[in-house]
């Protein structure tokens, strides 16, 4: 008997461009799959925050350089739910959720905008210590988590609104939502803050 032909590899692909429309070099582009809406990094720092000792499994954050082009390229992509992400030192980024289907050859065009901080304050209920809760920005991988005050700053955010959520183990979640305009310098950084009492589960 003759052996079954190999199914084609999944491709993404695709170009890297600034505001203006212009290809841009050198950008980093990574793509992850999501589950239920949720970049597996996100997923995968929640745990650890959880349970610090308990074993990690291998990063599934795959990362790409864009050519002299703009072009970038992820082989050997399956079909499901993914986020691709673009960013650039001089303060562009970009975030894009995906779904993938079987395809030959899939084409994403990456356009990055300006990037600002989003701050603020996380309190838990009749807590002595607020830290270590995870805020992420939704349907992205920018996350932070909160120092002993509550505090978090989530840099290098793309301009625009922002729907804000925070966890911790044992609390409920809570969300808020950052409109992140670009400031008057050459930094972009914006300033919201996000102040929110937790109480416990129920």
């Amino acid at each position: 008997t003759s052996p079954l032909p190999q199914a084609p590899a999944q491709a993404l692909t695709g170009t890297v461009r600034n505001p203006d429309g212009a290809s841009l070099a050198d950008a980093v582009v990574s793509l992850q799959p999501t589950i239920n809406g949720v970049a597996a990094t996100i997923l995968e720092l929640g745990a650890t925050l959880k349970d610090p000792e308990a074993p990690r499994s291998t990063s599934a954050l795959r990362t790409a350089v864009s050519d002299a082009d703009g072009r970038y390229l992820f082989i050997d992509v399956d079909p499901g739910s993914y986020l691709l992400e673009g960013r650039l030192a001089d303060h562009l980024a970009a975030s894009e959720p995906l779904q993938l289907a079987m395809a030959e050859t899939t084409i994403v065009n990456i356009d990055l905008v300006p990037t600002g901080t989003i701050t603020g304050n996380v309190l838990r209920e009749n807590a002595a210590s607020h830290v270590g809760s995870l805020v992420y920005v939704e349907g992205t991988s920018y996350a932070a988590v909160t120092d002993p005050a509550g505090d978090y700053a989530l840099t290098n955010v793309p301009v625009g609104l922002s729907n804000l959520r925070a966890q911790y183990p044992g609390f409920l979640d809570d969300t808020e939502t950052a409109a992140l305009a670009t400031a008057r310098s050459e930094e972009r950084r914006v300033g919201k803050e996000c102040r929110s009492r937790w109480s416990p589960y129920p």
